[in-house]
C-alpha cells in the first residue's frame, strides 16, 4: 500500500513538471516498430495533441506512424533503440516534430532507465528558435548595414581628409598671400608717408620765405590766404605722420610679459603736463601682467587716456578710472571717463581710420587714434568697444586673450 502511494506521488509529480517526460519500452532491440509508449506526462501529451487513452501502452507505429515516414523521425527512434542497447544518454539537441495537428521544434535528450526502458526529456523551443532566427536575420541585416555605413564613413573620411588637406593648402596659400599684401601695403604706407613729407616741407619753406620777403606788403585778405595755406600744409603733415605711425603698428611681433601697472606709470609721466594743466585725476586698480606687444599696448593705453582728457566737458575736471577683470579666456580692461560721451549711433564708426565726430576748431586731432587702438586689439586677437551715452561719459572696453610668447601675431 505504501509503495503504491509513493508511486502515485511520483507519477503526479512527473506529470506536473514543466518539461516534457516520456517513458518508452523497447520490446525488441532489433525491431524499431516494437517501441511502445509507457507513460507521457501532460506536456508531452499536449505537444502530441493526444490523450492518455490514445497513447499509453500503444506502439509508436500505431499512434504516430508519421514518425517513420521521414528521416528525422527515424533518427530519433533509432536513438531510442541505441540508448536501450548502449545504456548511455544521448542529447539530440533541437529536433522537429510534426503531425496532422501540430508542428514544432524541441530540445530533446534520451536517457536509459533499466533494460529495455528509456525516458525522453523534451522542451518546446519553437518560439525561441524563431526568435533566434529573427535575431540572426536582424543581426545579419545590421551587419550588412554596419558594413555599408562603415564603407560610407570611410569614404566620407577620405573625402573629408582630402578636403581638409586641400583647405589647409589653400589657407596656407591665402595666409602667405595676405602676409605679402600686408607687408606691401605697410611698406607702401611707410614709403608714401615718408616721401610725401618732402614736398610738404618744400611748400612750407617757400611759404615762409614768401612771408619774410613780402612781410608788411600783404593785404588782410592775402595774409588770410597765406594762413590757410600754412594751416593746410601743417594738417597734411600731421595726417602723414599719423599714417606713418599707423603703418608701423605690429612691425615688431615679439610678445613679452608686460606689467600693466608699470606701463600706466610711464604713460602718466609722459602725459604729466597735460594731466596737470587739465587737473585730471586718474584712478588705477591693481592691473595684471599680460603677454602682449609692449609698444603697441603702451600706445593703446596712451591713446585712450589722451582721448579721455581731450574730450572732457567744459568746466568739469577729467576723472578717469582704469580697471581690469579676469575671465576664462583672458582679461577685460575698462577705461571710464566723465567726459562728453558718444551718441550710440556713432559708436561703431569711431574706430574707422580718419573718422572724426568733431571739427578741428572744437577738438584737435587727425581722427586716427582709435583706429590705432582697433588695429592693436586686432593684432592681439581681442575685441574693443565703447559703452557711452551723450553727456554721460564713456567707458572704452577691450579684451586681451591669454596669449603665450609662441602665439602667432599677424598684421
Amino acid at each position: 500500500m505504501k509503495s503504491e502511494l509513493n508511486l502515485d506521488v511520483l507519477t503526479e509529480t512527473i506529470d506536473d513538471l514543466s518539461i516534457g517526460i516520456g517513458i518508452f519500452h523497447v520490446d525488441d532491440i532489433n525491431d524499431l516498430e516494437s517501441l511502445r509508449y509507457i507513460f507521457m506526462n501532460k506536456v508531452v501529451l499536449y505537444e502530441m495533441r493526444k490523450t492518455r487513452e490514445e497513447v499509453f501502452g500503444k506502439r509508436i507505429i500505431e499512434v504516430a506512424p508519421e514518425a517513420y515516414a521521414h528521416e528525422v523521425g527515424l533518427q530519433v527512434i533509432e536513438t531510442y533503440r541505441k540508448v536501450a542497447v548502449e545504456k548511455e544518454s544521448i542529447n539530440l539537441g533541437v529536433v522537429e516534430y510534426s503531425n496532422e495537428m501540430v508542428a514544432g521544434k524541441y530540445e530533446c535528450s534520451v536517457h536509459h532507465i533499466v533494460d529495455h526502458y528509456i525516458y525522453v526529456m523534451l522542451r518546446n523551443v519553437t518560439e525561441l528558435e524563431e526568435t533566434k532566427n529573427q535575431l540572426a536575420e536582424i543581426n545579419k541585416n545590421l551587419e550588412k548595414i554596419v558594413e555599408e555605413r562603415t564603407k560610407e564613413l570611410k569614404h566620407s573620411e577620405e573625402e573629408l581628409k582630402e578636403a581638409n588637406e586641400h583647405l589647409e593648402e589653400r589657407v596656407k596659400e591665402r595666409t602667405a598671400l595676405l602676409e605679402l599684401k600686408n607687408k606691401e601695403l605697410s611698406q607702401f604706407a611707410y614709403v608714401a608717408s615718408h616721401d610725401l613729407q618732402e614736398p610738404l616741407r618744400t611748400i612750407r619753406s617757400f611759404i615762409q620765405l614768401l612771408e619774410e620777403d613780402i612781410s608788411g606788403k600783404l593785404t588782410e585778405k592775402e595774409q588770410k590766404y597765406f594762413h590757410f595755406i600754412t594751416e593746410a600744409s601743417s594738417r597734411m603733415s600731421e595726417l602723414i605722420n599719423a599714417l606713418l605711425e599707423y603703418s608701423k603698428i605690429g612691425r615688431k611681433k615679439t610678445l613679452t610679459a608686460i606689467n600693466c601697472n608699470e606701463i600706466l606709470h610711464f604713460i602718466q609721466e609722459d602725459l604729466q603736463n597735460v594731466i596737470e594743466q587739465s587737473q585730471t585725476q586718474i584712478h588705477l586698480d591693481s592691473l595684471p601682467s599680460i603677454i602682449a606687444l609692449e609698444t603697441e599696448i603702451r600706445l593703446l593705453f596712451q591713446n585712450l587716456i589722451s582721448n579721455a582728457i581731450k574730450f572732457s566737458r567744459e568746466g568739469v575736471h577729467p576723472q578717469i578710472w582704469i580697471t581690469a577683470e579676469e575671465n576664462q579666456d583672458g582679461w577685460t580692461f575698462r577705461i571710464k571717463d566723465n567726459g562728453i560721451g558718444i551718441d550710440p549711433k556713432h559708436q561703431e564708426q569711431i574706430f574707422t581710420i580718419f573718422n572724426r565726430l568733431h571739427t578741428r576748431d572744437v577738438y584737435e586731432g587727425t581722427g586716427i587714434g582709435l583706429a590705432h587702438c582697433q588695429k592693436i586689439i586686432d593684432l592681439h586677437q581681442g575685441k574693443i568697444w565703447v559703452e557711452s551715452e551723450l553727456g554721460q561719459g564713456s567707458t572704452f572696453c577691450f579684451s586681451i586673450p591669454k596669449l603665450t610668447q609662441n602665439t602667432l601675431i599677424n598684421e
